[in-house]
């Protein structure tokens, strides 16, 4: 009986853990795409658009 609870417990960890894995790999590519952008030592709040926005900046 222990050993039956044993592994059903190890399965429902394996699903939930699974089930989680997406959300988990969402929130980590959210932050990392966040500190991209938001270059705490840039001149712009949002990035430069790879030079685009110091070009548009020079026109006028």
């Amino acid at each position: 009986m222990l050993i039956e609870t044993v592994y059903f417990l190890v399965f429902l960890m394996k699903k939930i853990s699974l089930a989680l894995l997406p959300a988990f790999l969402l929130t980590a590519m959210t932050q990392i795409q966040a500190a991209e952008a938001f270059d705490p030592n840039g001149q712009y709040l949002l990035g430069d658009w790879n030079g685009k926005r110091t070009e548009l900046a020079g026109q006028g």
